[in-house]
């Protein structure tokens, strides 16, 4: 579970990359039609709480989440 505050994206490459991700990953959006009133948005991440099928619960901090490769 990711917390922190959401803004609206208004930089036009930084849209063009993100529905690049976001359409690679969920096709179907691409094909959404205009007026459905979708937006890109980006969350500055505060608090994140990681839970694992056994065990409790982790939570690193967001320079840790984005430390990560895959």
């Amino acid at each position: 579970m990711l917390t922190g505050q959401f803004s609206q994206v208004s930089d036009e490459t930084e849209i063009a990359k993100a529905k690049v991700g976001l359409f690679e990953r969920h096709p179907e959006m691409a094909t959404w039609p205009d007026d459905h009133g979708f937006v890109v948005n980006k969350i500055d991440i505060t608090d994140i709480f990681l839970l694992d099928f056994y065990g409790g619960g982790a939570t690193p901090t967001p320079e840790e989440y984005y430390k990560v490769t895959m």
